[in-house]
């Protein structure tokens, strides 16, 4: 987790709002959880979810963020065509955002080691080797969070609409993890019907590189959209957007699969285990005659 704090570290220099520092951070708490059942774990993964709604309100209602000035003061360097510039407002960004900001700091990061939680009880049942024998509860699981996705965001929508302030009940993140359920319960249907084979092969590629992809996008992304590069931030069509995503993933599943045709980690897959094991690993696939 150090290491991995490390790299998010630079990766933060080059991209606002890097994630991997929170990983690295709640990693190290979800050791705590090491040596507990799955039905322990799972069980304190909902009642955070259960009680976020209620956190995210009474936060909001301490009113305890007073970033918003000093973050303004240095969001004029992410217009900047300088990299010194960038790597300064990228850094004071996610500190005045993410880390003095409760909302971020608490809120997100409690969704975010829930989630943690979630994949945790999922691999000690050994649940994505067992898809068949889930696959009624798959099914049922789609359709129920597709509801509340449903409901929720409208709900939200009209409520935001109508001028309602949610004083005491946020719901936003029940949206946002119905969506998620949905998404990871339609993905796993599709896999157990057998559809999309090649897609899902490539994404097996793709997510044994996940570090590398990640931060691949992220640095492209930076030369794509900043004005160190093309500068095409909010000046393109959206379908300019959704497309260029496409084409990126696309491209990086084909990477991915030439990749590991040769080698046995991502590149820096391959240097985040060397840095924690302490010892050099081979990299390149031994070739058999």
């Amino acid at each position: 987790m150090f290491w991995l704090f490390v790299i998010a570290f630079i990766n933060s220099s080059f991209w606002f709002g890097d994630i991997l520092k929170d990983y690295a951070f709640l990693g190290l708490l979800l050791l705590l959880f090491y040596k507990c059942s799955a039905k322990t774990v799972f069980r304190t993964s909902i009642l955070l979810l259960l009680i976020v709604p209620f956190l995210n309100a009474y936060i909001s209602y301490l009113n305890l963020y007073d970033g918003d000035k000093a973050f303004a003061r240095i969001l004029p360097l992410f217009y900047s065509h300088n990299w010194g510039d960038i790597f300064i407002m990228n850094l004071k960004g996610t500190y005045y955002t993410e880390m003095l900001n409760p909302q971020y700091a608490i809120t997100v990061r409690i969704v975010m080691f829930a989630c943690m939680l979630l994949g945790f009880a999922a691999q000690q049942i050994n649940f994505f080797n067992r898809l068949g024998e889930f696959k009624n509860q798959i099914q049922k699981m789609f359709w129920i969070a597709l509801v509340i996705a449903v409901i929720s965001n409208t709900g939200l929508m009209i409520g935001i609409h109508m001028g309602i302030s949610f004083k005491y009940f946020k719901p936003a993140y029940i949206t946002i993890i119905s969506t998620m359920i949905t998404i990871l319960s339609g993905i796993c249907w599709l896999h157990l019907n057998g559809k999309l084979k090649k897609l899902f092969n490539g994404l097996q590629a793709m997510g044994k590189m996940t570090l590398t992809n990640y931060l691949a996008q992220n640095i492209l992304a930076s030369f794509l959209f900043l004005n160190i590069g093309l500068g095409l931030f909010n000046t393109m069509p959206y379908w300019f957007y959704a497309l260029t995503a496409v084409v990126v993933y696309i491209l990086q599943i084909f990477f991915s699969k030439w990749w590991l045709s040769y080698y046995n980690y991502g590149p820096l897959e391959w240097i985040w285990r060397q840095l924690s094991y302490g010892k050099r690993l081979p990299i390149k696939k031994q070739i058999t005659s």
